[in-house]
């Protein structure tokens, strides 16, 4: 993705081993649950033509919401850096 520093996806996303930007992305797969009146709303988005569908729908909220998120997530991570080299590995 644009405007994203890969060599923070392994910290951020739990994984080992250094990700290659040119290698085909891996994809996982997940299951949820959404109420009956939040999937009605999705189903008129796709309808509506707003996404191909609702894997592409799921997958810009989450991306979205990542987005948003990584900036406190970033700090926090910075923090607890911080306070494991002031305090050693007890």
């Amino acid at each position: 993705m644009a405007g994203q520093d890969s060599t923070l996806a392994p910290r951020i996303l739990g994984a080992e081993a250094e990700i290659d930007p040119v290698a085909k992305p891996q994809t996982m797969t997940i299951q949820i649950q959404v109420p009956a009146k939040l999937f009605g709303e999705m189903k008129c988005l796709v309808e509506a033509g707003w996404f191909r569908d609702l894997d592409e729908l799921v997958l810009d909220a989450i991306r979205r919401s990542v987005e948003t998120h990584r900036g406190e997530l970033m700090e926090e991570m910075i923090r607890e850096d911080v306070e494991w080299g002031l305090r050693g590995s007890d």
